[in-house]
C-alpha cells in the first residue's frame, strides 16, 4: 500500500470511528431516557427521519442556490428519490440514494462560473449547518426535560440527530475526503488552476446545452492542470474523449482512455463510453471489463448509454437488437431537450455503427 492509499484507510476508518460514534450516543440516549420498551421502536424512523431531512435539506441547499446564481438544474438525487429534467419521469423514488445526495446543473447565461459554484458549494454547507444544530437543539431540549411529560419519549424520537453533525463533518472538513464540498471550497479559494478549470467545465456544458458538439466547442476548454481535484478535473478527461472520437483522433482517445481506467471513474455515461471506445478498438479483454456494467444501463435511456447498448449489440452479433434500437436511439438523440450537443455527438456515432 502506498503512502496515498494508506492516508485514505486511515482517513476511511476515521469517518466510520465517528459514524460510531454519534450511534453510541444515540444508544446512550435511549438507555437513560427511561421509557417503557414499547418506545424504543422510534429509534427505527429516528434513523430514517435523520438520515433523510439530512439530506434533503443539504441537497435543497445547494438547488436553490444553484438556480439563485443563474444554473439551470436539470439533475437532483435526493438520498431516496430522484428530481430529472431530462427524463419522461421528472420524479422517482430510488432505494440506491447515496447518503447525502447530488447535483448537476449548467449555466443559462455567462457569468463568474467559479464564484457561482463556490456559492453553490457553499449553500448546501450552510443548509446543513441549519438542519443539524435544529435537530440537535431539539434532542438536547428533549434530554434536558424541556417538553415536559414527553421529553423521554422525544429524547429517543430525536436519537439519532447527531448523524446530521457526522454527515456534516465528513462533508465540510477536507481532511475526510479531497472531493467533499469543503475540500472543492478550499481548493476554489486558492487555486488559480481549479477556477480556470471550472470555468472550462462549465464553458463545455453551456455550449453542449447551446446544442454544439464536441468538436463545435473550442479545444482551450478541454485541459486542466494535473493539480485540479478529480471531481473536476475527471469530467473534463472525459469531455476531452469524446471530442477525440468525434475527431477520429485515435491516439488521443487512447491516452485520455488510459487515464480514465487509471483513475477508477466510477459513473456510468463514463464507463459506457469507455466501452464504446474499447469496442472500436477490438480489445476483448476490456469489453469485457466493461460491458459488466450493461445491466445498469439497459433502463436507461440517455444517448450515451444507448449508443453503448447499440455498438455492443453489433460487436456481440445481436442483429435482431441492433435493428430495433437504432433507429429508436437515433430519434431520442433528435428529440433530447437539453444537453442537445451532447446528444449531437451520439447521434454522429451511432449513425456510424
Amino acid at each position: 500500500m502506498n503512502g496515498k492509499d494508506s492516508s485514505l484507510e486511515i482517513k476511511k476508518r476515521m469517518s466510520y470511528l465517528l459514524l460510531a460514534l454519534t450511534l453510541t450516543v444515540g444508544f446512550v440516549i435511549v438507555y437513560f431516557s427511561k421509557v417503557q420498551p414499547i418506545w424504543y421502536l422510534l429509534t427505527i424512523p429516528s434513523v430514517i427521519f435523520c438520515f433523510e431531512i439530512t439530506g434533503i435539506v443539504h441537497e435543497l441547499g445547494h438547488f436553490i442556490t444553484a438556480k439563485n446564481c443563474g444554473f439551470e438544474v436539470v439533475y437532483c438525487a435526493f438520498p431516496n428519490f430522484v428530481y430529472d429534467k431530462t427524463a419522461k419521469t421528472k420524479i422517482k423514488f430510488t432505494l440506491k440514494g447515496e447518503y447525502l445526495g447530488e447535483i448537476r446543473f449548467y449555466p443559462k447565461t455567462p457569468f463568474d462560473y467559479a464564484e457561482g459554484f463556490k456559492k453553490t458549494l457553499l449553500g448546501g454547507i450552510y443548509a446543513h449547518i441549519v438542519i443539524a444544530c435544529v435537530l440537535n437543539a431539539l434532542l438536547l431540549v428533549a434530554v434536558f426535560g424541556g417538553f415536559g411529560a414527553v421529553s423521554p419519549i422525544l429524547s429517543v424520537a430525536f436519537c439519532y440527530a447527531p448523524y446530521s453533525l457526522y454527515a456534516l463533518i465528513v462533508n465540510v472538513v477536507p481532511w475526510f475526503h479531497p472531493e467533499n464540498d469543503g475540500a472543492m471550497v478550499k481548493n476554489l479559494n486558492g487555486s488559480r488552476d481549479e477556477v480556470e478549470a471550472v470555468f472550462n467545465f462549465y464553458s463545455i456544458q453551456k455550449a453542449l446545452f447551446e446544442g454544439k458538439s464536441y468538436c463545435e466547442i473550442s479545444a482551450s476548454h478541454f485541459s486542466a492542470s494535473p493539480n485540479v481535484s478529480t471531481g473536476i478535473r475527471m469530467p473534463l478527461v472525459v469531455f476531452a474523449l469524446r471530442r477525440a472520437l468525434e475527431s477520429e483522433d485515435r491516439k488521443t482517445a487512447d491516452a485520455l482512455a488510459d487515464i480514465l481506467k487509471n483513475e477508477d471513474v466510477y459513473d456510468l455515461a463514463t464507463d459506457c463510453e469507455l466501452l464504446y471506445k474499447f469496442i472500436l478498438d477490438g480489445n476483448e479483454e476490456m469489453v469485457r471489463e466493461y460491458e459488466k456494467v450493461l445491466p445498469y444501463a439497459e433502463n436507461e435511456n440517455y444517448p450515451v448509454v444507448l449508443k453503448a447498448l447499440l455498438a455492443h449489440a453489433k460487436y456481440r452479433g445481436d442483429d435482431e437488437y441492433f435493428a430495433v434500437a437504432k433507429p429508436r436511439a437515433i430519434k431520442v438523440c433528435e428529440e433530447t431537450e437539453f444537453c442537445k450537443g451532447d446528444a449531437k455527438y451520439n447521434k454522429i456515432l451511432i449513425e456510424k455503427l
